[in-house]
C-alpha cells in the first residue's frame, strides 16, 4: 500500500509519549492518519544511536539564525546540560534549515520553547527544553 503524507500542526499523546499527526491518502484514496514521534535520516539515526545521553543529563536544543560557520542557514544544535558537571555541552548533531519552522521541524514535539535570554549570543533565535 502507497500513501501521501503531509504533516499537521496537531500534537497528541498516544501511549504517553507525544506525537505529531499527519494526515494521509491511500493509493485507493482512503483516508489515514499516522502518529509520528519522530522523523530522521538514515544518517541522524545512526547518530543519534552513538548520541543517547546519559540518564542524568537534559538534552537542549538551541535555534541559531546565521551563525558564522553556516551564514546562509538557520540551524539547531543538541546540547546536553550535566553530562560533564553540569555544564552545557555541545553535541555534533545539527539540523540546518533554509527558514525557522525547517529546523523547529527538527526538534522532538515534546519539548518545550524558552525565550531568547538577553545576554544570549545575537545569533541564538531561541532554546528547547
Amino acid at each position: 500500500m502507497k500513501v501521501q503524507m503531509e504533516p499537521t500542526n496537531t500534537i497528541v499523546e498516544l501511549d504517553g509519549v507525544q506525537c505529531r499527526v499527519w494526515n494521509g491518502v491511500t493509493e485507493d484514496n482512503k483516508q489515514v492518519f499516522v502518529f509520528v514521534h519522530r522523523l530522521a535520516s538514515r544518517e541522524e539515526l545512526e547518530g543519534l544511536k552513538e548520541q543517547n545521553p546519559p540518564r542524568e543529563a537534559l538534552e537542549m536544543f538551541v535555534v541559531y539564525e546565521r551563525p558564522r560557520d553556516h551564514p546562509e542557514h538557520f540551524v539547531m544544535r543538541r546540547w546536553l546540560i550535566g553530562a560533564e558537571k553540569g555544564k552545557p555541552t555541545p553535541t555534533d548533531y545539527f539540523v540546518l534549515g533554509e527558514t525557522l519552522e525547517e529546523v523547529r521541524n527538527s526538534i522532538p514535539p515534546h519539548c518545550v520553547r524558552l525565550e531568547r535570554d538577553p545576554n544570549d549570543e545575537p545569533q541564538i533565535v531561541e532554546c528547547w527544553i
